[in-house]
């Protein structure tokens, strides 16, 4: 008996052609889930840049490291020493270059420096994103959304605190990633 209903069933499905998606509709839900990633991704930019913006707004005395960015940043620029010869803490803990990287930016006013590298950072973001999805395929166009989406994902919680903290993590990684890229290609 179960060898019968296997020989029906198995004559159905000969019989039923397979129900094909028509190209035009696969390419619309295609790009239709790849702008919900790329949307997804900027209301998480937008939404990690709120605390700095408001500790801009309320005058707040020391805004992470932004402040210190800015400080060495005007330091660079007049000549003076990144890292002072005194005794006690190290003022300065980040990559000199980094520093002179920023510094040009330094002369803008706390909010507008503040805004220039939330800027920067989210830029940074999505550099790494195709970079890192164009490393691991060789293409950037005809990858799955996901493949964009949830490698941020892994590390989301690191990203947000490079975006409070206001520290250079995403622009070093983003000019790590595209030297990698530049090599690949040759």
């Amino acid at each position: 008996m179960d060898q019968e209903l296997t020989t029906r069933r198995d004559g159905l499905r000969a019989d039923v052609a397979p129900l094909e998606t028509p190209r035009w509709l696969a390419t619309y839900k295609r790009l239709r889930s790849i702008r919900l990633v790329w949307t997804l991704l900027a209301i998480m930019m937008v939404s990690f840049s709120v605390a700095p913006i408001l500790n801009v707004v309320r005058r707040e005395r020391f805004n992470k490291d932004y402040d210190l960015w800015q400080e060495v940043g005007r330091t660079l620029m007049a000549g003076g020493d990144v890292y002072p010869r005194t005794v006690g803490l190290f003022p300065f803990m980040y990559p000199p270059a980094c520093a002179a990287m920023l510094a040009p930016l330094s002369p803008l006013s706390r909010g507008f420096f503040v805004g220039s590298l939330l800027l920067i950072n989210s830029a940074s973001w999505i550099a790494c994103i195709l970079c890192g999805v164009y490393l691991a395929t060789g293409r950037l166009k005809g990858n799955p959304p996901e493949l964009y989406f949830w490698p941020s994902m892994a590390i989301v919680p690191f990203i947000h605190d490079t975006y409070l903290l206001g520290q250079p993590a995403i622009l070093l990684l983003a000019l790590l990633l595209g030297s990698f890229v530049l090599l690949r290609k040759g």
